[in-house]
């Protein structure tokens, strides 16, 4: 078999494994490490002192297994069937966690593979690695990134999630994409806490998703106004993307129908029993119930429902974060 053919099976496969779109980049350092060793010398990483690691790990895949020589990029929707905007949690965690689905889609591709060609030698990320996911899906022609530094691919939006699968296999690289963002800043404008800066980076320091998801501290006070209702993520600059809605949803595991999501009241109501059930099987889990009482309480804040105060008072009482609980209170009072 040709490499032109293996490619195509690769495609063929990677659809019927569940992804929505798949290509090739080389094994070699991304073009954007200047971008990225930028962006990590100016602290917009935050706290997430992780990325700050094996940097160049992160941007050289040959540097991740012995032998590489061709990264297969894969994208899957998460985008669900119908919108909600009001929702306090993220679409991209309203359904099981995407770590593990992907991993085992991805290991369907590689299973397929083998049976094609025989033995090959691969390793699979799905955030296990330090694989600068993104820079290597545009490399590869899979998307482009947008001006909020989300992916954008083609005829599937950019409600997608990636995995990344470094091989031996001597593939022939796909073409990288223009960016078809154009002079639009639909995304800029629509951040609450001007997270987007000018010049192509987010600022995690400002942004809803960093300090609801990893953020383990307090939040700072002159945020939380700007918050809303958001308590795991946030899709403000997502939902209002031309590109957001471009392509098929509903997947059965990333954006499953009727997804319960859990209401502001219910969330601050979690005993430890009641966070376990609500968040197993599924990314929620990356934030600890303290967390989730820390969100949930500054949108009760926001929400201006006063009929949250006896709620934010017992959880004051069960000793939740005092410092959030009472900016809430305060505010609704």
């Amino acid at each position: 078999m040709n490499n032109s053919e293996l490619k195509k099976n690769i495609r063929t496969f990677a659809r019927e494994c569940g992804f929505s779109r798949a290509a090739v980049a080389p094994a070699q350092q991304v073009p954007t490490g200047d971008l990225f060793r930028r962006y990590i010398e100016n602290g917009y990483h935050g706290e997430m002192d992780y990325l700050s690691r094996d940097i160049d790990k992160r941007l050289d895949p040959s540097l991740l297994m012995e032998g590489a020589r061709s990264v297969i990029c894969l994208a899957a929707t998460c985008s669900p069937d119908k919108e909600n905007y009001d929702s306090p949690v993220s679409c991209f965690y309203r359904g099981r966690d995407y770590h593990r689905v992907l991993k085992k889609r991805a290991v369907c591709l590689c299973n397929r593979i083998a049976v094609e060609i025989g033995d090959f030698n691969s390793r699979i990320c799905v955030d296990s690695a330090p694989a600068a996911e993104r820079s290597l899906a545009a490399v590869s022609g899979l998307g482009w990134i947008g001006k909020n530094g989300m992916l954008i691919v083609p005829g599937t939006g950019n409600t997608v999630v990636l995995a990344e699968i470094v091989t031996d296999l001597v593939l022939e690289p796909d073409k990288p994409l223009e960016s078809q963002c154009g002079d639009c800043r639909d995304c800029m404008e629509a951040c609450p806490t001007g997270a987007i800066l000018e010049d192509g980076f987010v600022d995690s320091r400002l942004c809803i998703s960093y300090h609801t998801i990893e953020n383990r501290e307090r939040i700072p006070p002159e945020l939380r106004s700007a918050m809303g209702s958001s308590v795991f993520g946030c899709d403000r600059c997502r939902n209002v993307c031309p590109y957001s809605r471009s392509g098929p949803s509903g997947d059965p595991d990333l954006a499953p129908a009727g997804f319960p999501t859990p209401s502001i009241g219910e969330i601050l109501s979690w005993d430890e029993p009641a966070w376990d059930r609500a968040t197993r099987g599924t990314a929620l889990r990356r934030a600890r119930l303290r967390m989730f009482h820390r969100n949930a309480a500054i949108a009760a804040g926001n929400s201006g429902d006063k009929s949250l105060v006896p709620l934010l008072e017992d959880l004051e009482r069960c000793n939740g974060p005092v410092e959030e609980i009472e900016w809430a209170i305060a505010k609704l009072k």
